[in-house]
């Protein structure tokens, strides 16, 4: 391989005229050297011009070991495949080419075409020197297709063939977390207690040491769980498990009613990593056992906590609800919207929150009205009627919605709106206030006429208890189109019939004390 390198290099030869062992030797020289480029570059040269040479089978599987040392997986996997076709089915270069292969196709994370690579290698094989890699690497194929019961069977004959072998440990770590994931967990705790005790100094026994206690407290083994968990504070008191071995002691002591024992490791739970998610499961629990207590006030305060810093962590439904409630009580609209918000994030398509989530979307349109954010109050409004066209929240979600066009100076859109919604069938209540809304938007629209009119109509089909305010609502503003009309005299009626309306709810007060000021402000030309 050197002297033809030479020659080469001295321009004695040419490599177009070199024999397939004169191109194969070079290749193999560089390849020794670490210059795989060079060597990738000259076993396909050698592949192009020999397609059936002596040495193409080994070239093809030299090319392909050139590939995985530069990196480029999928290449290489081809590559090898090749060779493992060219060669006779029951040489080691075959077996050879196939463990390389599903290596390649293992680095480029194509762990389907790994188990295909593998499959059948050992009954071909039986005594391959690398059979303890290859059952392995079947286990991780079955591991990432979620047959964690079929990566357990594998990983566990790797450790009873080959129980001495460089891969045993990966085998037994890989063993014990497929019997985690598949829920065995009385035979997941034995096999990470296994590891521990065989691989102290591993990368991976503090992991093994906490999921032992996971898998022992799943097992409902709560004395067990527990010593192994604190053994494992001990030991590892900056790991990256401590936040979730803390929350298992709180779950513990849950299971035990040692509700304050249980508190306590939540706190420490959330302490240990506030950034986490398990930070936002331990501020979850510590609101249900503060509200199952009747602890309102902390509950309130750790679900807040889990709203405002944990939005990923659902709370249940009926807990939203009340939450915003409560937010909604002290005036904290902001804080409620974010309520109703998660609430329909997380139960959208739950059949058995359906009722919550169609309650969530009006609820959640309310709060940003009272924010005057018209747009995204609209936008709520019209999602609820698209999802829920039949429900007995549509018409009023509609009603609002022509009321945020209004309110953002679409009055077109809110009349007609509106006058879809007149024709509808409502209760009195929200037909009084529809008929409020079309009428102040034709005056929007500046045909204060019809608009008298439609006021008129809701002062007469709509007078009731009930309806005081709405009907007090269209005195007054029939009042003030009349004075725009000139029509002081007839406007004088309608803010004495607005005046006479009692009792009325006391948010329409300072209207009706408008409608007295005005009565007031009229008559006194006339005295006059």
């Amino acid at each position: 391989g050197r002297a033809v390198r030479q020659r080469l290099q001295a321009q004695d030869a040419k490599a177009e005229a070199l024999s397939e062992n004169e191109l194969f030797a070079v290749a193999e020289l560089e390849a020794q050297e670490g210059s795989f480029r060079n060597a990738r570059d000259i076993y396909a040269q050698l592949l192009a011009r020999f397609p059936n040479g002596q040495r193409t089978g080994v070239a093809q599987f030299k090319l392909g070991q050139c590939l995985l040392s530069l990196r480029e997986f999928a290449e290489a996997a081809e590559a090898l495949e090749k060779a493992a076709q060219r060669a006779s089915p029951q040489t080691t270069l075959s077996a050879d080419a196939r463990y390389h292969a599903a290596l390649a196709h293992y680095s480029a994370g194509n762990l389907k075409a790994m188990a295909r690579c593998l499959d059948g290698l050992l009954e071909a094989h039986p005594r391959y020197d690398k059979a303890d890699h290859v059952t392995c690497l079947l286990g991780d194929a079955c591991f990432a297709a979620k047959r964690y019961a079929e990566a357990a069977d594998a990983y566990q004959k790797t450790l009873v063939r080959f129980p001495t072998s460089r891969h045993a440990e990966d085998a037994l770590y890989r063993l014990a977390y497929s019997l985690y994931l598949a829920k065995d967990y009385p035979t997941a705790a034995e096999s990470f207690r296994q590891f521990a005790e065989r691989f102290p100094g591993s990368p991976n026994a503090s992991q093994a040491q906490f999921l032992m206690g996971a898998s022992l407290a799943q097992a409902g083994w709560l004395d067990d769980a527990e010593k192994a968990l604190k053994s494992y504070l001990v030991r590892f008191p900056k790991d990256a498990f401590v936040a979730k071995a803390h929350y298992h002691l709180g779950q513990i002591s849950e299971a035990r009613k040692e509700t304050t024992a249980a508190l306590a490791a939540y706190a420490q739970s959330r302490a240990a990593d506030p950034a986490s998610e398990v930070a936002g499961e331990a501020m979850r629990r510590t609101g249900v056992i503060c509200f199952t207590e009747q602890r309102f006030a902390e509950a309130r305060r750790a679900f807040g906590v889990v709203v405002r810093e944990y939005p990923r962590t659902a709370l249940p439904a009926a807990v939203y609800e009340w939450l915003a409630a409560q937010l909604t009580a002290d005036g904290q609209w902001a804080d409620a919207q974010k309520c109703y918000e998660l609430l329909i994030e997380h139960y959208s398509g739950d059949a058995a929150a359906g009722r919550s989530v169609e309650q969530a979307h009006f609820a959640l349109g309310q709060q940003l009205l009272r924010q005057d954010k018209w747009a995204a109050a609209a936008s709520a409004f019209s999602e609820l009627v698209a999802k829920y066209p039949e429900s007995s929240l549509s018409p009023r979600a509609k009603l609002h919605v022509a009321e945020c066009y209004r309110r953002t100076g679409d009055a077109d859109k809110a009349v007609a709106c509106l006058r879809e919604l007149s024709g509808a069938s409502l209760d009195p209540r929200t037909a009084a206030e529809a008929h409020f809304e079309l009428a102040s938007g034709l005056r929007d629209l500046g045909d204060v006429q019809n608009a008298v009119k439609m006021f008129e109509r809701v002062t007469l089909l709509y007078a009731s208890p009930e309806n005081a305010d709405w009907v007090l609502r269209s005195y007054v503003a029939q009042g003030e189109c009349l004075e725009r009309l000139g029509q002081p005299k007839a406007a004088l009626k309608a803010y004495e019939r607005a005046r006479g309306i009692t009792p009325i709810p006391p948010e329409v007060a300072p209207l009706r004390k408008k409608a007295e000021m005005a009565v007031q402000r009229l008559r006194k030309p006339w005295r006059e």
